[in-house]
């Protein structure tokens, strides 16, 4: 997974990766919730030259 941003909570952490999800790690590690926010598309998407 390659995370692009991560806050830290109480309970766990919340982690946000480059396939679009939003994850809930709770403080045992285990994964309690996921959320698509979004697709970038590919017409975007920089290409190095």
């Amino acid at each position: 997974m390659r995370l692009y941003a991560a806050v830290a909570l109480q309970d766990g952490h919340i982690l946000g990766d480059a396939d679009g999800y939003l994850r809930f790690i709770d403080r045992e590690g285990q994964e309690a919730w996921r959320y698509f926010v979004f697709s970038y598309p590919a017409c975007y998407q920089h290409k190095k030259s």
